[in-house]
C-alpha cells in the first residue's frame, strides 16, 4: 500500500509504525477487514474485533431491521402496510429508527404495546422519541416515548405514556388501529 508520510511516498507493512501525518489514497481496512473498493474511508470487519481498551473505536456498522408490533400478553396480528427500520452503530453507541405506516390487520393483542426486532441488545435504560398518528392514548397523556423493557439485555421496546404531575403507564396494545402511524428513534449503548 502506498502511503504518503510528511509529503514522502513510501511503502509500509502492517508491522511498521506510522509517525507524523499520513494520507491514504482510498480506504483503510481495520482488523483484517478488506478495504472497500469504492469511495474513501475506514472499513471495519463484518464481525467486531473487540478491543480491551475502552478508548479504541473497534466497530462501525450501518444496516436495516424490521420492527414488529405486538401485544405483551398475547401477540395478536399487527401487519404493517409499510414498515422499515435503519440503524447506525459506532463502537457501542447505537441509533435505531423505525417507520410504520398503517396496518392491514391490527387485532387480537393483549397487554401493553411492544416493538421487537431491535438489532442489538441494550446495556442499560434508554428512552427515545416517537411521533404518532391515530394511536389512542389516555386523554390526559402529554407525551408517549419508546424505551427498552427491562434495564439491560433486551431487543424489545415498549411505548410509555407520560402525564402531567402523575404516574405514567405503558401504552395498551388496544391503542393501535389499522390507521396508526409510528415514527421513532432511540439511541442507546449496546450490551
Amino acid at each position: 500500500m502506498a502511503v504518503v508520510i510528511n509529503g514522502t511516498t513510501g511503502i509500509t507493512t502492517p508491522a511498521e509504525n506510522v509517525t507524523g501525518t499520513a494520507t491514504f489514497a482510498t480506504t483503510i481496512g481495520v482488523g483484517n477487514a478488506t478495504p472497500a473498493a469504492s469511495g474513501a474511508g475506514v472499513t471495519f470487519p463484518a464481525t467486531q474485533s473487540a478491543s480491551s481498551d475502552a478508548n479504541t473505536l473497534d466497530d462501525y456498522e450501518e444496516g436495516t431491521w424490521t420492527p414488529v408490533v405486538r401485544g405483551a400478553g398475547t401477540a395478536g396480528t399487527y401487519t404493517p402496510v409499510t414498515v422499515d427500520g435503519t440503524y447506525t452503530k459506532v463502537g457501542r453507541l447505537v441509533t435505531a429508527s423505525f417507520r410504520i405506516l398503517g396496518f392491514s390487520a391490527a387485532t387480537g393483542g393483549t397487554g401493553y404495546m411492544q416493538l421487537t426486532g431491535v438489532p442489538f441488545a441494550n446495556a442499560g435504560p434508554s428512552c427515545g422519541a416517537v411521533r404518532f398518528q391515530y394511536l389512542t392514548i389516555a386523554g390526559s397523556a402529554v407525551m408517549v416515548d419508546v424505551e427498552f423493557i427491562g434495564s439491560s439485555g433486551t431487543t424489545t421496546l415498549n411505548f410509555f405514556e407520560s402525564y402531567n404531575n402523575a404516574a405514567g403507564q405503558d401504552t395498551p396494545i388496544s391503542s393501535v388501529s389499522t390507521s396508526t402511524v409510528l415514527f421513532g428513534t432511540i439511541t442507546f449503548s449496546a450490551a
